[in-house]
């Protein structure tokens, strides 16, 4: 039988590759911020107007044109479980650009009234508030 020409040692590598141990968990943090950024998969502007319906020419269309920043995002919020939408977080970002979430913190930083604001934007897409409220009526008795 012939014997391979190959190194022993690049022999050995191949037949039992070595492992990485796991970083310890107060390490982890610290070797993310090194790592280079993991590239994630943004909806198009128009898969993001598509699925929220929004109305061609309204207010809320041009808001979503301008948030398209997604860098600002860290590459993991493209499959968490927050319901919000990537233009609504880099508008969020860029009017609170002080605020940075707390490791491990499941919001990202986010405030939960979002996905409230978010649902209203949806359903008055000229962005402008009712005319009159129920407190300048008077309550459901108009006094």
């Amino acid at each position: 039988m012939a014997r391979s020409k190959e190194p022993d040692s690049k022999r050995e590598e191949r037949e039992h590759p070595k492992r990485e141990e796991p970083a310890p968990p107060e390490r982890e943090e610290e070797n993310a911020r090194h790592r280079p950024r993991e590239s994630a998969r943004w909806p198009s502007l128009e898969e993001q107007l598509e699925a929220s319906k929004v109305i061609r020419g309204s207010a809320l269309e041009k808001l979503i044109r301008e948030n398209q920043d997604f860098e600002m995002l860290r590459p993991e919020e493209a499959h968490d479980k927050l319901r919000l939408p990537p233009w609504l977080r880099v508008y969020w970002k860029k009017q609170h650009p002080e605020l940075r979430p707390a490791p491990h913190d499941p919001t990202g930083g986010y405030p939960l009234a979002l996905r409230d604001i978010y649902i209203w934007m949806l359903g008055h897409q000229d962005l402008k508030p009712p005319r009159e409220s129920e407190s300048e009526k008077g309550g459901e008795n108009g006094d």
